[in-house]
């Protein structure tokens, strides 16, 4: 009688990591005792051998086996998905921008894919206003330095990625950007010291920006215009520094806001008035306020600070007409109004 001693040994255990990615990028498997790495179908996936890091090439499955010094072996079926397109951003502003650049336009020209999704990020700014499905976004830069200004693409498959950065360096040139009112008809720039003037808006909806042609005076006439689905607006070339700036008649608050939106009341009284008036402020907000007074030439003809949210303005002085008033807190306009001097 013959005998013989069999040795039975264990098997590896199971794969950790994951079972899917997309193409173009790596995932790390892992496993116990020291064992080798191969790809089914390394046209799809390749691996190495000893460390375990998946490489995703091209749509399809690859069966990846672990195998042991004792030859016992576990598998586990890697899914490689396609990647999203790359999102290139094509609305953008200039590679250099001055500081206090406020509401600045970036957005892609397509839409995200039924099963993606678009993600916005920015370093040295913020982000102000999202449209709908964050197709294009409003930033605002404050500090000097460099900025950069990303958006991701993501799937609804795992590991699905891919992203596009634009690069911007914000300089110590202050850009004082420029206010709008409406009166009889027609939107007005508070500023009249520039070189040129060019008139827009912004969609309500997808805040992708449109300039309107041969609007570049100082007024813009528009008798009706369309409150609910777009946001005028006024870039302005500085004469002396060159900046170029941009303001807005009512700030774009509406889709998706990242910043809690500031509700501002502003009472004027008297109104019609003879040498005095009395401001009083209602705000959501916090932050250091001031008011400052425009003719309807866009020449500012007084400016006082607020106090307990209170502000009186001696206007003995003034020609008889009307004026408008507004409301800065830390430098952001929230309120304007309108009063008559007799």
């Amino acid at each position: 009688m013959y005998t013989s001693t069999v040795v039975v040994n264990p098997l590896p255990g199971p794969i950790a990591g994951m079972d899917s990615l997309c193409s173009g990028l790596t995932t790390m498997l892992s496993d116990t005792g020291g064992g080798t790495w191969i790809s089914g179908t390394p046209a799809v996936a390749t691996i190495g051998t000893t460390s375990g890091l998946v490489s995703g090439l091209t749509m399809g499955t690859s069966i990846i086996t672990y195998t042991l010094p004792t030859t016992c072996i576990t598998t586990m079926v890697m899914t490689i998905n396609p990647s999203p397109a790359i999102p290139l951003i094509t609305t953008h502003t200039p590679p250099s921008v001055c500081a206090d650049a406020y509401f600045q336009n970036f957005g892609i020209g397509t839409a995200p894919a039924a099963d993606e999704h678009y993600t916005w990020s920015v370093s040295n700014g913020d982000i102000m206003a999202l449209g709908h499905a964050n197709q294009y976004c409003i930033i605002n830069f404050s500090t000097p330095g460099a900025s950069a200004v990303t958006l991701t693409a993501t799937t609804n498959r795992p590991g699905c990625v891919s992203s596009y950065t634009y690069n911007l360096n914000v300089d110590g040139t202050p850009a004082s950007n420029p206010e709008v009112i409406y009166t009889n008809n027609m939107f007005i720039c508070l500023l009249n010291s520039v070189s040129s003037y060019q008139w827009g808006y912004d969609d309500a909806y997808s805040l992708d920006s449109s300039k309107l042609d041969g609007e570049i005076n100082q007024t813009y006439l528009n008798v009706s215009p369309d409150w609910a689905h777009k946001y005028y607006w006024v870039m302005t070339t500085d004469q002396v520094t060159g900046c170029v700036k941009k303001g807005y008649y009512l700030v774009p608050t509406g889709i998706t806001n990242v910043n809690e939106p500031v509700s501002t009341e502003m009472k004027v009284f008297p109104n019609p008035a003879d040498a005095f008036v009395n401001v009083e402020i209602h705000t959501t907000g916090s932050g250091k306020m001031n008011i400052q007074v425009y003719n309807l030439l866009g020449q500012e003809v007084n400016s006082v600070p607020v106090v307990d949210n209170k502000a009186g303005i001696d206007i003995t002085n003034l020609p008889s007409g009307c004026y408008v008033i507004v409301c800065y807190q830390d430098g952001i306009k929230t309120a304007t109004a309108r009063f008559i001097k007799n």
